[in-house]
């Protein structure tokens, strides 16, 4: 399973600035947070951007492996 860091990130930040629109959350306290842990979201994409293999495109049937070539047939690029 790949991990989608940035659909996260976004629907993080949507959720705060959200919140801070509605008043449910001060938006001193929203600044606080992002002062304080922006240094963390450099770190999680940094991880997975390790997690990920070199060379992945995420499609292994479609376009094979180093032990398995491509499938072939109709639906895939030739």
């Amino acid at each position: 399973m790949r991990l989608r860091i940035f659909p996260l990130a976004l629907i993080a930040i949507g959720t705060g600035l959200l919140l801070g629109k509605l008043g449910i959350v001060p938006t001193e306290a929203l600044r606080d947070a992002v002062h304080t842990w922006w240094p963390l979201g450099l770190i999680a994409i940094g991880a997975a951007m390790l997690a990920v293999p070199r060379g992945a495109c995420g499609h292994h049937r479609r376009c094979g492996t180093r032990d398995q070539p491509p499938l072939e047939g109709p639906g895939t690029a030739a």
